[in-house]
């Protein structure tokens, strides 16, 4: 990180001169001065997207009180609420039909114009609709679906403007390790918004994790807009070190957010391409479990193993903890994989991703039939852990098969994974309402098998090298 002490003497556009100054400042402070900006805009990108999942999490704790027969610390104000199983599937799978739709146009965008500015954007307005949660309850369940619609619009932004971020800020060689840096802010909110938003819904009321993770996503967002520069370019106190690293090995136009027309975007040959859908298949896969997990882990531990609230907060955030520890370290592995031991990109993603899924997969099956709660809580916590080490594989490939429409790949996958989000809670919930407890033996296992299928799928078609569209 040493190379952020070179001289500063490019120029730059389309920076503001009151940001240009705050820049200065800021870069006068330690962490800015001495830490190259890549790195720095990778933290940002972790702590937005922690923001981000961790708002995920709120409803799942929130819905225990608002639904359910839970009574804590704090207001349960709202008794004209009654749902059932597929009225509460519906509150949940709102966000992700937001999430479809815009997603892939998200990935356009981000390949048109500033995927950093777009970034910002999604999670600014995902935390102030955050904010009006509460008050939109208080009006029936209409409110509430429509906000969290919009909302879903704007998380749909986040990950394609993530890749398209790196597609321009990362060096070749660095690029799975800032891309998993940033994507590890998924984990570590789930791990952090899972205990967070329960322990406030037990001792504040329901509606306390709405306003505390707005108001944070606020917060950020005031960073990010001060921060954060869409290209090398454009930073003015970025070394020359630094930006000659970040363009080495580029293929000169081909790695950056120039524009283009969108009738040049070569959508049959995408969408033809077996590593594509073998990508699809691998992102659809992933996200099953995880929304399952994000909207109804704490529903399992306490109704199901019978834990407290505050013990299921606590044991729920376990897995999404050992995650994020997997999912750093694999990152880290797959480069030294790649650049010092010379294994070929295709072979490091595969293996990556069909180890991790498959663990994953052996654990869940565990999990799904043992009557033994320790054992089933091991198991859950080993599932999650395992696949962290399928982040460096699926999760980052998009940036091996093209740079210059890594975003809207990205989105083309992320509109399945956000497909995955809305069929989760409409399965688990009616399962679950028909069959009792013994539902999440279904759940589990369904689980399992769809990660099955997609190590299979992904082990066979997939590929991390640049394909001739790309």
């Amino acid at each position: 990180m040493a190379e952020q002490t070179g001289v500063k003497n490019h120029p730059f556009e389309g920076v503001p001169k009151w940001r240009q100054t705050f820049l200065r400042i800021a870069d006068e402070n330690f962490c800015c001065r001495y830490y190259p900006k890549r790195w720095l805009l990778a933290a940002l990108c972790h702590i937005g997207f922690a923001i981000s999942f961790g708002i995920r999490c709120n409803f799942g704790a929130a819905k225990i009180v608002l639904f359910g027969n839970f009574t804590g610390s704090g207001e349960n104000d709202l008794a004209h609420l009654h749902a059932h199983g597929s009225a509460i599937a519906l509150l949940e799978s709102s966000f992700f039909y937001g999430c479809c739709i815009s997603v892939l146009p998200a990935g356009i965008l981000a390949a048109k114009y500033s995927s950093v500015r777009l970034l910002g954007f999604g999670v600014g307005l995902l935390a102030a609709l955050n904010l009006f949660l509460p008050w939109a309850f208080r009006f029936g369940l209409v409110a509430p679906v429509l906000i969290q619609f919009v909302q879903g619009i704007a998380q749909g932004l986040l990950y394609p403007c993530m890749l398209g971020i790196w597609s321009v800020w990362a060096p070749i060689s660095e690029k799975t390790k800032l891309a998993t840096t940033s994507v590890t802010g998924n984990y570590v909110g789930v791990f952090v918004g899972i205990p967070l938003s329960a322990l406030l819904v037990s001792h504040f009321g329901w509606s306390a994790p709405f306003y505390v993770y707005g108001s944070c996503g606020l917060i950020w967002y005031v960073f990010w807009s001060l921060l954060a520069v869409s290209k090398p370019s454009e930073h003015p106190t970025l070394c020359d070190k630094e930006k000659e690293l970040i363009l080495r090995g580029r293929q000169s136009s081909n790695c950056t957010n120039t524009l283009f027309k969108m009738r040049k975007v070569p959508w049959r040959a995408i969408l033809s391409s077996p590593p594509v859908w073998a990508l699809i298949v691998a992102t659809f896969s992933r996200c099953w479990i995880m929304y399952t997990l994000i909207n109804d882990q704490l529903s399992f531990m306490s109704d199901t193993l019978g834990f407290t609230m505050d013990a299921s907060a606590i044991l729920a955030s376990i897995p999404h903890a050992l995650m994020s520890i997997t999912v750093i370290a694999s990152g880290q592995v797959a480069d030294c994989l790649r650049n010092k031991h010379k294994l070929a990109t295709t072979t490091v993603r595969k293996i990556s991703h069909c180890t991790g899924i498959s663990l994953e997969a052996t654990f869940l099956f565990i999990c799904a039939f043992v009557r033994d709660k320790t054992l089933a809580v091991t198991s859950l916590i080993l599932a999650r852990a395992c696949s962290g080490l399928a982040v460096s594989g699926s999760n980052v490939n998009h940036l091996d098969l093209t740079q210059r429409y890594a975003s809207i790949l990205t989105g083309i996958c992320q509109t399945f994974g956000y497909f995955a989000g809305i069929l989760t809670p409409l399965v688990t919930e009616n399962v679950l309402a028909a069959t009792g407890i013994d539902g999440w033996k279904i759940a589990f296992s369904l689980a399992a098998v769809i990660q099955l299928i997609s190590v299979l799928i992904y082990g066979v078609f997939a590929s991390g090298e640049i394909q001739s569209w790309g």
